[in-house]
């Protein structure tokens, strides 16, 4: 009769060492992967959301043009504004000053520290919807041509980071959409984050924050 050799205690512990640094080394790269394709699929459902709300703000203009959408009519309102995005989105929630949402930071490559995106200096209206994606609209005389709408495709979760799960979408005038999801956090036109992008008059009466001083826009400190 054939006689089979057993593996000694010391080889099984040295085989099952060797399966464990395998997966120690291989786990996360797959964690990693997994995360990405999760982020792919929240993005393609944020496109999903917003190009039918835009083409849902279309079609009640009676145009063919963004531009003649009440939406694009109300500057940077902002009460303006969260009246017209509720006929096309289903908000749950307006992210307000002092809120969780307003207060959370999130990390882009060209700052050395976070960045609150979501209060009235970043976005003119930010709100919620059901399926927890943060959405935040920019509007101003600077960029009337595009809407732009910025999103966080997973709300609060992490990571928070700029390229990441925060994107930035851009209509054109009959409404399609161009996804811009960079590590840089830079909201089109003029706003309180980008003061030199704003004109003599938008420096003065678009945002209470800044001011026109020397020929430039600039943040206003005596507020």
């Amino acid at each position: 009769m054939k006689k089979f050799k057993a593996f000694t205690l010391a080889e099984v512990l040295i085989v099952l060492t060797i399966i464990g640094v395998i997966a120690a080394l291989t786990m996360p790269i797959l964690i990693g992967k997994i995360g990405d394709i999760v982020l792919e699929n929240q993005r393609k459902k944020a496109v999903s959301v917003l190009s039918n709300g835009v083409k849902m703000l279309i079609a009640q203009s009676g145009s063919a043009n963004l531009q003649d959408t009440d939406l694009k009519k109300c500057g940077p309102d902002r009460n303006c504004i969260a009246a017209e995005i509720k006929k096309a989105f289903k908000v749950t929630d307006e992210v307000l000053n002092g809120s969780k949402i307003s207060e959370e930071q999130y990390l882009f490559e060209d700052s050395t520290e976070g960045i609150r995106v979501w209060d009235d200096l970043a976005m003119n209206y930010a709100f919620t919807t059901s399926d927890g994606m943060i959405f935040g609209v920019i509007q101003n005389q600077a960029n009337n041509d595009n809407l732009y709408i910025y999103a966080d495709v997973n709300g609060l979760k992490n990571p928070n980071e700029g390229g990441k799960d925060f994107c930035l979408y851009s209509f054109n005038e009959v409404g399609s959409v161009a996804e811009y999801c960079n590590p840089y956090f830079a909201p089109p036109g003029c706003s309180t984050r980008n003061p030199s992008e704003c004109s003599h008059e938008e420096c003065n009466n678009m945002y209470p924050q800044l001011i026109w001083y020397h020929g430039s826009c600039i943040e206003n400190t005596q507020r």
